[in-house]
Formats: structure tokens, sequence, C-alpha cells
């Protein structure tokens, strides 16, 4: 059976590719090929974790792939019969060329600062968090690990050690976040126009990272990479420094798939995980995170529905909406917990508890659940991803558009792994960082208010000497 879910996969690789005239790099090929990465897997774990799936799931990622294509088809044609193509525009000329964002110095300067007080303040918490577990004063992997255990699977134990997160890191978190991820699109923008980077900027979005790993998830470093490959990637296909779909591009995304996860074993060791001789058996653990979700899938659609009490229409796709909804108003009935409980092989192996995109869908709604679900996320990703690789965006000064969408592009390359997009879209991180960074573009990109004339001219500094991008001035 997975070798014809392999194949099925393929097929649908291909018609996808063919629809998106050879671009890989487009949403329906992405879609495909990270389920076939997870067979591939799936097939290479095969003996070691005794993996067998059924026809249920066959079925399951057919209706997926199938809507997902039909999305893509439908788009591709709409665009043809209605929009003038792609290829049709005068790709490289001096008009579409992508002109370098401007920000002054202050800004950037101002926003680090806030960062270093953002993290020293939460590396505060952390060590008043491992007070309160009396365990003193142990290291800062330990520190990290007991925060990150506490959230994701001990929420009583962390409420009985009763330490709230300090003022200063709930305001300062996240302006760190909306303004550093401004940042690493300023950077990368800047860079295709000019090939010019500003240490300043990095050592912004360095420190977003560091507070990251004291979070101890690695997932968001995992979107911040996908987010300014793909940001590189549209740039250079409108400045027309790149075609779409060019070969030339696999080696290096082999490259930096690779040193991702080298990367990511390593932050095992900085977060306390790599103690135990669980987590020393790579395989395994490569297998739990590439592979395991959709054995675990198949394992929820062929045992007994769990039915653990969510009667809220659509409790588990949007849970993080109603989460959020509920801590707001105080609703203590929407303020509930996940089902991605702990599963394991039919060799007893502990496997993790992820389940694909496709788990708290049919967990909800159902196997027809997949077909309306799937293709909203597809019209999302493939509508969006045609309208910013419009070489005439290069006008725009901000391209909030592809801001959000670059952002979101790790939903659907994690696709294999959970329902990211739906988990996303509706999480406060994503709306608080959407709100700010909206205020961030008009007021430090954009200017909107003048500050920059109003204010920091009067304190001697001149717009003219701190504004360009990459300039060789005065700010590093």
């Amino acid at each position: 059976m997975i070798y014809l879910i392999i194949a099925i996969t393929l097929v649908f690789f291909f018609l996808n590719y063919w629809i998106s005239e050879g671009d890989y790099l487009s949403p329906g090929p992405i879609f495909c090929l990270v389920f076939l990465a997870s067979e591939i897997m799936c097939v290479i774990g095969q003996n070691a974790f005794k993996i067998k799936l059924h026809g249920i799931t066959m079925l399951v990622l057919l209706l997926g792939f199938a809507v997902f294509t039909a999305v893509t088809y439908y788009l591709s044609i709409r665009q043809k019969r209605g929009l003038r193509p792609i290829s049709s525009y005068e790709v490289g000329s001096p008009e579409t060329h992508t002109k370098p964002i401007r920000i002054h110095p202050i800004w950037v300067w101002l926003l680090i600062l806030i960062e270093i007080i953002t993290v020293i303040s939460f590396m505060k918490y952390l060590r008043a968090l491992m007070v309160a577990y009396n365990v003193f004063p142990g290291t800062l992997s330990e520190r990290i690990e007991l925060y990150d255990k506490c959230t994701k699977f001990m929420p009583k134990l962390y409420n009985r050690l009763n330490v709230t997160l300090p003022m200063v890191y709930r305001v300062g978190n996240p302006i760190t976040n909306a303004g550093a991820y401004i940042l690493l699109f300023v950077i990368v923008y800047n860079f295709s126009a000019e090939r010019k980077v500003k240490i300043s900027h990095v050592i912004a979005v360095g420190l977003m990272c560091v507070l990251i790993v004291l979070n101890g998830s690695r997932s968001p470093l995992f979107r911040v990479l996908t987010m300014a490959f793909i940001l590189f990637y549209v740039l250079e296909v409108r400045n027309g420094k790149l075609r779409r779909g060019d070969p030339k591009l696999l080696k290096w995304i082999i490259v930096i798939m690779i040193a991702a996860v080298i990367a990511f074993l390593v932050l095992l060791v900085v977060m306390g995980r790599a103690d135990s001789e669980e987590e020393k058996d790579y395989f395994k653990y490569l297998f739990t995170y590439f592979g395991a979700p959709l054995v675990n899938l198949d394992t929820f659609l062929t045992h007994k529905r769990p039915d653990y009490g969510h009667q809220i229409i659509g409790s588990q796709t949007f849970r993080t909406l109603y989460n959020y909804i509920g801590k707001l108003l105080g609703i203590d009935y929407l303020r509930y917990g996940n089902i991605y409980k702990f599963a394991f092989s039919k060799n007893k192996i502990e496997i993790g508890n992820v389940y694909t995109f496709y788990y708290p869908i049919l967990y909800d709604f159902g196997i027809f659940g997949v077909l309306p679900f799937t293709g909203f996320m597809a019209w999302y990703y493939e509508k969006t991803y045609r309208k910013v690789t419009d070489p005439q965006r290069s006008k725009k000064k901000f391209d909030f558009s592809l801001y959000v969408f670059a952002y979101l592009f790790n939903d659907l390359a994690m696709s294999f792994f959970s329902c990211r997009f739906y988990e996303t879209i509706g999480d406060a991180p994503f709306l608080k960082l959407v709100l700010f960074s909206w205020i961030f573009v008009l007021v430090v990109v954009e200017d909107r208010l003048k500050i920059e004339e109003k204010v920091f001219s009067r304190i001697g500094f001149k717009k003219k000497t701190a504004s360009v991008i990459g300039a060789d001035q005065a700010d590093e």
C-alpha cells in the first residue's frame, strides 16, 4: 500500500509541476513533495517500526492532492484568461527591479535595545521558574528544558508553580517578533536589490532567534529559514535574476536542508534534550519528525475514533482561535487542550504526537472535511503566490502580502507534519504579529507620521546620511 501511495503522490506532483509550468517551488508541487518525503521516510523505517498503511489513509491523501491540484488548475486557467501571464512582463527591466527599502538606523537600534531587555527579562523568568521547581541553580539548558516541558506537556504543574511571565516580556515579545520579521524581510529584499546587508539588521534578527531558542522550540527557527528562502526566491524571480523553477537552485535547497537538520540536532544539546538514550537514537528521532505523522494518521483512521469531549464546531481545527477568544473574554469553555496524544508503532515504539495536516480536520468534520479545508488552503497559497510573483509588484515600497505569504509558507511546507496553517492563522502570536507589523510598516518603513523629518532631523540625525539600507554609512 505504501508504494501505491508513493505512486499516487508522484502522479499528482507531476500534474502540479506541469500546471505550474515547471515551477517546483510553487504551492502545488510543494504540497505533494513534503508528503512524498514523509512517505519515503516510511519506506526507510518500514521494518524498524513495522509500518503498514491502509486504504483509508490512501483515500485521504488522494482527496487532498486532488483538491489542491484542482484549485491550482482553476487558478492557472483563470490567470491565463483574465490576466497577463507572468512570462509576458518585461522581467528584469529597470521598471520592475526591486528598489532598496529605507529605514532610519534609530529604529533598528531601538528594536535591538528592546530585544536585549526582553531576552534578559525572559532569562530571569526561566531562573525564577527553576527556583519554584526546587532545582537551583540549574544550567541554562535545564531551564529551557523545564519551561518547554511544562508549557507543552505538564500544564497543571506549570500552573502550580505560579511563576508569572514578566510584563516586560509580554510587551516586548510581540514587538520583537514584528520588528525582527520586518527586518528579515528588509534584509532579503535589499540583498536581492543590491547585494548588501546591514550588520545591525542581522543583529536584530539574531536576537529574535536567541529568544526563540530560550523558549525551547525549534519550529519558529525553521519558519525564519523558510521565510528567508521563499522571499529570496520570489524577489530574484521578480528581478529577473532567477528563472522560475531553475534546476540550479536544487543543489542549494539540498545543502540548506542538510545544514538545517544538522543545526536542529545540535540545538538538542542547547535545549537540554540530548541527555536521554532515546534522543541519541538519531534515526528514530528523524523518523518521529518526518515519517511518524503519516503512520499516526493511519493509526487514527483505522482505530475507533477517540472522543475528547469538545463539542464545539471545529473544536480542533480552530482550537487556537477558540482558546484566544476564551482568554480575551474569560470564557473557560473555549479554553481546552488539543488531541495530539502520543502514539506508538505496531511494535510498541513511541513515535511522537503529530498526525499530519488532516488529523484535526478529520476529527472535527470527517473525511468530507478534507475537501473544503484543503481547498481553502490551496486557494490562499496558489492565489497569493501568483500575485506576489508578479514583477510589477516591485513598485510597492513594502509588499505586505508577500511578507505574510513568506511567513505562512512554512505552514505549507509542514503540511505532512501537522495542521499548521489553521493553527497559525487563528493563533494569538500570528494575529499580534500582523497587527504590529502593519503598524511598524506605516510608522517605520513608510514613515506616514513623518517622524524622521519632525523628530530625528531635530536631534542631529540627517535623513540623507542614514536612510539607504546597505550603503556604507556610519550605522554599524
